[in-house]
């Protein structure tokens, strides 16, 4: 999932995460949700990506998802995790976030609000 660059020095909001703790505990909620393996999971700054699955089982966030809203960093979980089900984006894919997020599209949208451009 790409990204742009952005900084940030505002404070945590109460939309937010509190810790990775509390999104990695989403993580494993969301895996069960879905069916799939609960993966590894680390925060790394990826530059033009919000996060990346590896078929190894390895879920890398960026952690700038930690300061904006929870419902944007839950569909970069989300995103991640149906690539586990569906390797590429084509419309499986899309019929899998439609079952497990009915509304990723707008999130998707609002996610990249986030981007610079």
């Amino acid at each position: 999932m790409k990204q742009g660059s952005q900084t940030s020095t505002h404070k945590r909001q109460p939309e937010t995460w509190y810790d990775d703790e509390e999104m990695r505990w989403a993580i494993r909620q969301w895996a069960t949700r879905i069916g799939v393996k609960e993966p590894r999971v680390r925060f790394q700054m990826l530059g033009a990506q919000w996060g990346t699955i590896t078929s190894s089982g390895w879920l890398t966030l960026d952690p700038i998802l930690l300061r904006i809203p929870k419902a944007l960093g839950e569909y970069v979980i989300v995103h991640e995790l149906v690539h586990q089900l569906a390797p590429n984006h084509g419309r499986v894919f899309k019929l899998f976030l439609y079952a497990y997020m009915p509304d990723w599209e707008e999130r998707e949208k609002r996610l990249q609000g986030y981007a610079q451009k």
